[in-house]
Formats: structure tokens, sequence, C-alpha cells
């Protein structure tokens, strides 16, 4: 009788260990798309910039700064989302 309730417990846990794991893979999924926006958004501002100050040498002139123009692209990158979330959802 006790391992019956024990039994219910674990199903209940496993259930529930699911309908966690299933959102969480629709918000990274969806913060993925969200981050590839802003990435490519980012980057076309920065190439307008570059463009209307390039008579002064460039934005990383005017503000006598090192500039990095390298904005890592690990959203579509297989080996960090893809094959995380497939295993993530075979438990």
């Amino acid at each position: 009788v006790w391992y019956r309730y024990l039994y219910n417990t674990i199903e209940t846990l496993d259930y529930r260990f699911g309908l966690f794991l299933n959102a969480s893979t629709r918000i990274d999924k969806s913060q993925n798309e969200e981050i590839d926006a802003i990435r490519i958004t980012v980057m076309q501002h920065r190439v307008a910039l570059d463009i209307i100050l390039a008579e002064k040498g460039g934005l990383c002139v005017l503000f006598n700064m090192t500039c990095c123009t390298y904005i890592p692209d690990n959203i579509h990158s297989l080996n960090m989302t893809n094959i995380a979330t497939v295993q993530m959802q075979k438990l």
C-alpha cells in the first residue's frame, strides 16, 4: 500500500518534470529568435554609424577607444542549442 503512494508520487514528479522541460525548450527557442534579431539589428546600426562617421575615422576613432565588431553567433551553433534541446526532450 505504501509503495503505491510512492509510485504515484514518482509518476507525478516525472510528469511535472516533463512539463518543465517542454516549457524550457519553448522558452529557449523563443529567446534564441529574439537574441538573433537583436544581434542583426545591432550590426546594422553599427554599419550605419560607421558609414555616417567614416569621414571622421569611424566610431572607434571618434571615441578614442578600442572597438570590437565581433558579436558571437552561438544561437546557430548546433553544438550549443539543438543538441542540448534534443537531449532535454529525450529525458
